[in-house]
């Protein structure tokens, strides 16, 4: 456990840290930290957005909503105070990450889906 505990802490770290960065590349070295279309940047979201508004949207959140539930996942493991998902509804996410990506067309997607979870209330841990 000891090993897993500490490997989920790099790996916060790693998200939480790269999360921040004005604008990072996704590969260090020869090794990719994240995937998907979540390292796109907030330009390329609108491109996508406008030439197919419904279905690249869902593409996009839900890979938001995956790596949210990932986070979860490793502070659950590292017994960290997780954010509660279900605070407001997926509507209300994709509105979140398109006034995000509006107002920073060169961060990447990833860094509006760290912003919204950090917007989201703390779950209360179980006594």
């Amino acid at each position: 456990m000891v090993a897993t505990r500490g490997y989920a802490l790099l790996l916060l770290g790693a998200l939480l840290g790269f999360g921040t960065c004005a604008h990072a590349d996704a590969v260090v070295g020869t090794e990719a930290v994240v995937g998907g279309v979540g390292i796109r940047t907030c330009a390329q979201f609108a491109k996508d957005y406008q030439s197919n508004p419904s279905y690249e949207e869902t593409i996009y959140a839900n890979w938001a909503l995956g790596f949210m539930s990932g986070m979860n996942a490793i502070l659950d493991a590292t017994d960290k105070p997780k954010r509660d998902l279900a605070a407001i509804s997926f509507e209300d996410k994709k509105h979140f990450l398109r006034e995000y990506c509006d107002g920073h067309p060169l961060q990447i997607y990833m860094e509006g889906v760290v912003q919204l979870m950090r917007s989201l209330p703390v779950m209360h841990q179980a006594q």
